[in-house]
């Protein structure tokens, strides 16, 4: 196993956690999940030592466009209209 470090962009905060993964694909999965398990965690960064490996995004982003889909979006009582 291999130490890698991800950093993830949480509403403006970054915060470093240490993973052991077998190789760079095990890495992207493990930090998709990491990034996938909070709503406010935006993206994450893959370090593996002093070489970055990728950079993913959060899925939540894409739900945030949609009207009535994303659980933090308020609609506006009077129009229906987020």
């Amino acid at each position: 196993m291999q130490s890698y470090i991800c950093l993830v962009m949480n509403g403006g905060r970054l915060r470093a956690l240490g993973i052991e993964c077998a190789d760079d694909a095990d890495a992207l999965e493990q930090a998709t999940t990491i990034l996938n398990s909070q709503p406010s965690n935006q993206s994450v960064e893959i370090w593996h030592g002093g070489r970055f490996v990728t950079q993913a995004e959060s899925n939540y982003s894409d739900l945030s466009a949609e009207s009535n889909s994303y659980p933090n979006k308020r609609l506006n009582s009077n129009s229906g209209v987020p």
